[in-house]
């Protein structure tokens, strides 16, 4: 077809050229030749009348110079001869053959009043369009040529895609297309070049676009991928079918829909062949195994979380173990564990008539060098004795750590010789590496106090009683001594036998567990004081140092996040506990000269940086602090983290003497704990105690405005986004307080947080809020619901919750008027505990609403742990709904995902008539805002509730609404 289209062009442009239709440049340029010597003719028929030679001459110059065709030019007079000539005339001119001029020799006679005068010879060079093949110049074959050429390209091209625009669709019978619409699979047919023929309403259904699938769009520009995600190598299915001829079954591919969705789906490609076997397309089914893929990925992610849970749960019980088992600070064995273990080998080397030693060491000298150095130094000395400890053993024996300074080696099969010299290699390693740890620490010694059984049958509490004598006897004899129970048995007191004669008796006088462990928990409070004060005599003598040096020192407070609760959780044994572990871990992350204290009982540590060039070095200090809480804690039972604020307070800027700094840390500790932002340090500044003053006048205020009962409610309300109707209220606080009077409200909730006054307001809320209502229900005045605030702290306390329990089972009308609203924050502590308080609510039969959705930290979580009844979208989201297109989509999102879930959508916020259009058009179901009306009074409220129950007319009943709140 393109060759007939072809020559078809042809025949046209031949057409066209013998109407004339189509310039001949070989008659073009005679026709030219042919005005150049006529006008040259008349040009020189003047000059020659006046027998003007020089003109005649320089004209014929002229023409031959500026005329490439022309060769030569001459004039010849009446008798034959050249009067005048240019160029090589006499050798290129040849007389035409009678007389005529012809395409390379043009005479013109010159014609005067006497008769001829002679004539004008031009030369020309040889016509350019001269040459013809069957009288049709060459230059226009060569155009056809070209055109025949262009032209079968161009049509060919141009066939190829009309035909590829043109419906194939057509081959297929309707009656063809409804039986494959009642197909359930999905279904392509697809001819040989993989183009879509047909497609079943099922696969239209599947892939969802608008229109459904166009036919002859080509089934590879389909989004498909493999099911892991990855493209399919070597093909898909219907390409090796239709390629290689053979079905293809089982394939399993993924497909991403219009609307982003993507489904799992199982191929299968038959191809169907022509009258010549030959394959002329395929038919492709594909059946939606998403649900069974979903469940088939579900079960194995249970699995592997089962796998990975009881990974996890091994692995804590080893930490368990360890915890449980070993001093956290060297490893070492505890009582309990090293008692275990020595006992049944004690049994054993008995039975076995085996020799039982007992080493029990004391690190010596070791109060001086935390006075100097500091317990970071004391702890690695600490450490150090451990591993010498156990380096001088050959085998497994018990280590255990006894008391904050000593150690207790049981030697089973080792004879009091062999143990002697274990102890002094013990001593020797311990010696060497000292030296190591810090300057002067090579005065710390250890001292060993040896007893075995070879002389009577001793109990393992025994052997170790007595390598304590042993060790007291070493003491008294000076550092790095090692004494032998048998030596220094004659010098021991029987302090056993003292006992039973003053009891009267043989039985002990022995402490109970609990005066033991209140006399150890009042230990540790003398040794703490006894730090304290260290730490800030410490402190001083630095600030003296950094004067006389004009250097600069930091002091630092850490509290550690929600310790009250730590407290309540743990007990105060193992919160303390865990206090000590922290204190461990701040001191591994501090410098050799940098120190730090416990204040007991508060969840806090004081740590002293000295030499500090600049708050960079203070920032990185703390984040290497910082650091080392990021991993969960195993205490007890339990599992923990640890999130601390820090407060900074630089010398010599921030105070003069170690008290000042201390207090100004604290304070910045504070603000840190206070503030809503991630910051994990804040820098003392002097406008923050500023800002505690006015703090602390506005929480006298609130304490002053709950006695005096100067707080009101107003109410907002609530209405249906279809047609206006009044479908609820809710209750917002407002304070009538005049020394209160500029503080914004949302600033005094933000105070009252902070301190013990929310519960109490909170109260005062929900008890005037039901009081209301029943005012309204005994005027006749039916309100449908009221939605209440309640601060997202008091959620999660019990006590708190059984009052609004017990306050709304004793109101007067059904508890399902009520509506309880949640901030969605993250200060709430503890999603378990507010789900479980909400649950009570609503089986009560109250409505929970979840407030100023969209701006907390943990959205969808909230949603989904405490599964509230109502979703209320922030005013941020609305605010120029129907400009700004970001907030547009997250809230017609949010309204498709409530409504999936069966949540209800209340926008809040609404002040355009635009925006109330746009919430209409995603089906939000209520509105509030200030275009229906901004909070108003109880009476207000009431007027509302009669005279707007069955809608409102906007705007104009706004407008007229808001000129009665202005009146009032």
């Amino acid at each position: 077809m393109s060759f007939g289209l072809a020559c078809m062009t042809i025949c046209i442009a031949m057409t066209a050229y013998l109407f004339g239709l189509i310039p001949d440049g070989y008659k073009t340029e005679l026709d030219a030749r042919a005005k150049v010597a006529e006008a040259l003719a008349v040009q020189l028929a003047g000059s020659i009348n006046r027998n003007d030679t020089v003109a005649i001459e320089e004209t014929l110059t002229s023409v031959v110079g500026r005329n490439a065709d022309v060769l030569s030019a001459a004039f010849r007079d009446g008798d034959g001869k050249i009067v005048l000539s240019k160029g090589d005339h006499e050798g290129v001119w040849i007389k035409p053959e009678g007389g005529n001029s012809n395409p390379t020799h043009v005479s013109v006679p010159l014609l005067g009043a006497e008769g001829p005068q002679g004539q004008i010879e031009i030369t020309f060079g040889p016509p350019s369009g001269g040459k013809r093949i069957f009288e049709i110049p060459v230059s226009l074959l060569v155009f056809l040529l070209f055109l025949a050429v262009a032209g079968f390209i161009v049509y060919s091209v141009f066939l190829r895609r009309t035909l590829d625009e043109l419906d194939p669709g057509r081959v297929i019978p309707e009656r063809v297309q409804k039986a494959f619409d009642t197909l359930s699979e999905g279904v392509i047919i697809l001819d040989e070049r993989e183009r879509v023929l047909l497609a079943n309403s099922a696969f239209e259904a599947m892939y969802g676009s608008a229109g459904g699938l166009e036919t002859g769009t080509r089934i590879n520009s389909l989004p498909w991928r493999m099911v892991d995600g990855r493209a399919k190598a070597g093909g898909y299915p219907w390409h090796s079918a239709i390629k290689e001829g053979l079905e293809k079954r089982e394939e399993q591919l993924s497909l991403r829909t219009a609307s982003g969705q993507v489904l799992n789906l199982n191929v299968n490609a038959t191809v169907f062949t022509g009258d010549k076997n030959e394959t002329i397309g395929a038919i492709v089914t594909f059946a939606n195994m998403t649900d069974n893929k979903q469940s088939a990925d579900q079960l194995a992610k249970a699995v592997s979380l089962l796998e990975e849970t009881q990974r996890e749960v091994e692995r804590q019980k080893q930490e368990l173990n360890q915890l449980s088992n070993r001093d956290a600070l060297t490893g070492c064995m505890n009582r309990r564990a090293f008692f275990g273990q020595f006992e049944p080998e004690l049994a054993e080397a008995k039975f076995g008539a085996q020799p039982t030693t007992v080493l029990m060491l004391d690190v010596h000298g070791l109060a001086g060098i935390k006075a100097s150095f500091g317990p970071a130094v004391s702890d690695a000395l600490i450490r150090c004795a451990a591993d010498s400890a156990r380096s001088g053993l050959t085998n497994n024996a018990p280590v255990g750590r006894y008391g904050s300074e000593g150690f207790c080696v049981a030697l089973v099969g080792i004879d009091q010789d062999q143990a002697v010299e274990i102890a002094n290699l013990i001593k020797a390693t311990f010696s060497d590496r000292t030296a190591d740890i810090a300057s002067g620490a090579n005065a710390v010694t250890l001292c060993v106090g040896i007893a075995n059984d070879r002389s009577d049958d001793c109990s393992a509490t025994e052997l170790v009683r007595r390598s304590a004598q042993a060790l007291t006897a070493a003491m008294q004899k000076g550092p790095g001594a090692i004494s032998n129970w048998a030596d220094a048995a004659a010098h021991i007191e029987p302090v056993a036998d003292k006992a039973r004669a003053i009891n009267g008796g043989d039985a002990p006088n022995r402490r109970s567990d609990d005066q033991q462990a209140l006399a150890d928990r009042q230990s540790q409070r003398i040794e703490s004081c006894k730090e304290q004060t260290q730490f800030l005599e410490n402190a001083t003598r630095s600030i003296v140092r950094a004067q006389d040096e004009e250097k600069s020192l930091a002091i630092l407070q850490l509290g550690i996040a929600s310790w009250d609760y730590f407290e309540e959780a743990l007990g105060e044994d193992l919160s303390q506990l865990l206090l000590r572990f922290a204190k461990r871990q701040v001191d591994i992350a501090l410098r050799e000269q940098d120190r730090v204290t416990l204040l007991e009982e508060t969840g806090q540590m004081l740590i002293e940086l000295p030499d500090v060039e600049a708050s960079d070095d203070v920032s990185w200090i703390v984040k290497r602090i910082l650091d080392r809480f990021n991993e969960p804690i195993e205490v007890g039972q339990k599992t923990v983290y640890l999130s601390c604020r820090v407060g900074a307070a630089l010398y010599p800027q921030d105070g003069q003497d170690t008290l000042t700094l201390s207090r100004n840390a604290a304070i910045a500790m504070r603000r840190a704990q206070l503030d809503d932002t991630l910051e994990e340090l804040r820098f003392y500044s002097a406008d923050m105690v500023q800002t505690s003053s006015r703090t602390l006048e506005i929480e006298t205020g609130i304490r002053e405005a709950l006695q005096a009962n100067q707080f009101e409610l107003v109410f907002q309300p609530i209405v249906n986004a279809t047609d206006t109707s009044l479908t609820a209220a809710e209750t917002l606080l407002r304070c009538t307080s005049e020394r209160l009077r500029g503080v914004r409200i949302d600033q005094i909730i933000d105070i009252a947080e902070r301190s013990s006054l929310i519960a109490d307001i909170d109260m005062w809320v929900v008890n005037n809020s039901i009081h209301q209502m029943q005012l309204w229900d005994q005027a006749g005045v039916h309100l449908a619901k009221l939605s209440v605030n309640l601060s997202a702290n008091q959620i999660t306390k019990p006590d708190f919750m059984d009052m609004v329990v017990e306050r709304i089972a004793s109101c007067h009308f059904s508890p399902s008027r009520i509506q309880i609203e949640v901030t969605e924050t993250a200060k709430m502590g503890g999603l378990e505990v507010a789900a479980q308080q909400l649950k009570r609510l609503q089986d009560m039969g109250v409505h929970i609403a979840l407030d100023d959705f969209g701006t907390g930290q943990a959205s969808l979580t909230y949603v989904q742990r405490l599964h509230p009844d109502v979703i209320k979208i922030d005013r941020s989201f609305i605010d120029g709904l129907n400009k700004n297109h970001a907030n547009a989509t997250m809230v017609a999102a949010v309204t498709a995902m409530a409504h999936s879930l069966g949540i209800t959508i209340v926008a809040e916020g609404v002040e355009t008539e635009a925006e109330l259009e746009f919430l209409r058009h995603i089906s939000c179901d209520y509105i509030q805002g200030y275009f229906i009306s901004k909070p108003i009074p109880a009476d207000a409220m009431r007027d509302w509730i009669m005279t707007k129950s069955a809608g409102i007319a906007l705007p104009v009943a706004v407008s007229e609404l808001r000129v009665g709140q202005q009146a009032a």
